[in-house]
């Protein structure tokens, strides 16, 4: 596997139904696959099983595929959330290729975090790596 590229992009408020300050993420290319993690603090906790939903269903409506229900999947130091979890999609590019992802969706308090995968073949044992080696600090 080739390590991947990385960049860091600071982006405009998260547009769901929490508001926040900004949306940072960390987007990561390899060759077979890219590789993000994006977060946004929604700043009041009513706010976050709702924002982590619409998370799912945006990456699942950018594919054309629908957003069915996450596998449950607990990382640790996160916030419990019935709205956490790992989801596996299907679809099309805009410019109509084939695509598989894999997100997860998860909470720290306010913060909401989306972990991507996405590419023409997923490889399992890069996938388990990725999402087993996500930590959230103090």
């Amino acid at each position: 596997m080739t390590r991947p590229t990385r960049s860091r992009r600071v982006g405009a408020a998260y547009s769901g139904s929490g508001t926040c300050d900004s949306v940072a993420g960390l987007p990561a290319a390899a060759p077979s696959a890219t590789w993000a993690l994006a977060l946004a603090d929604v700043t009041e906790p009513g706010r976050v099983a709702l924002a982590l939903a619409e998370l799912r269903t945006a990456a699942a409506k950018n594919l054309g595929a629908d957003a069915g229900t996450p596998v449950e999947w607990r990382i640790d130091g996160a916030t419990p959330n019935p709205q956490a979890g790992r989801s596996e999609f299907a679809g099309q590019l805009p410019d109509g290729k084939f695509v598989r992802e894999q997100v997860a969706v998860f909470a720290k308090g306010t913060r909401i975090y989306q972990a991507t995968v996405l590419g023409e073949q997923l490889e399992g044992d890069s996938l388990d790596t990725f999402f087993t080696g996500l930590r959230i600090g103090s």
